[in-house]
């Protein structure tokens, strides 16, 4: 994992999970807390741009396209701040939940 980057780091270790590996075989808090640490500071816009939210044509529960870009405007600045990216993973919202 390059610890340099943030981006890298997070497609790694998606990767990893999508070929299978468990989250018990990484110490996924340290994980996060380091990730959100090379985050901070770093551009919210060029974080979305790398990882774009995705549209979701069937509602399935998961996060979708209109109530991600309304969280980005209300709930983040211009820059990661200390836990944003922690707030980015927990905070789940769905189109039909106003």
């Amino acid at each position: 994992m390059n610890i340099n980057n943030p981006y890298n780091s997070i497609i790694t270790i998606g990767k990893a999970l999508k070929d299978g590996a468990r989250p018990a075989d990484f110490d996924l808090v340290r994980l996060v807390e380091i990730l959100e640490k090379q985050l901070r500071w770093t551009s919210v816009d060029q974080f979305f741009q790398v990882f774009p939210p995705i549209k979701n044509y069937q509602e399935d529960g998961t996060w979708c396209y209109k109530s991600t870009l309304e969280m980005i405007k209300t709930e983040f600045g211009e820059r990661f701040c200390k836990d944003d990216f922690k707030k980015l993973l927990l905070k789940w919202k769905c189109c039909s939940e106003g």
